[in-house]
């Protein structure tokens, strides 16, 4: 099996540098949901980013079509959240019922919420559409 460096590398429109990634976990307090950062990772290298066709878009079942959303090939698995809360555990061995997990990408100095994978089986790698967050949303709640 070929990685995803081997199989993007000779395309010229594919970037590399570097990918920051912001967890979050988001809990119901009092009737309304929390977002709570829970970590910050850098990746180097292992991914690929392009803005999105039309194509991708449509492919992917998305309905609108935007120049702000990117497609990132990665060799490692991101948090979606498919809007399903599910039960964590916390470090402290508390579980917490209805969180939802989730990740938000940096690049460019620029966020976006994932709104779109693929597994890895279909792909040989993960595949996620992201869209550019507004200024208020870029800040943590």
């Amino acid at each position: 099996m070929r990685s995803i460096i081997q199989q993007f590398t000779n395309d010229s429109w594919f970037r590399r540098g570097k990918l920051v990634v912001h967890s979050f976990r988001s809990y119901p307090v009092d009737g309304e949901y929390v977002k709570e950062e829970v970590a910050v990772k850098t990746y180097s290298r292992k991914f690929f980013i392009h803005t999105a066709t039309e194509a991708d878009v449509v492919n992917a079942g998305l309905s609108e079509i935007t120049t702000h959303r990117i497609v990132c090939h990665l060799e490692f698995p991101l948090n979606f959240s498919d809007g399903k809360p599910v039960d964590i555990t916390l470090e402290d061995g508390t579980v917490v019922k209805g969180v939802t997990v989730s990740d938000e990408i940096e690049w460019n100095g620029y966020r976006y919420k994932l709104v779109y994978h693929g597994p890895w089986n279909l792909w040989r790698h993960y595949y996620y559409i992201g869209e550019k967050l507004n200024q208020e949303q870029q800040t943590v709640c």
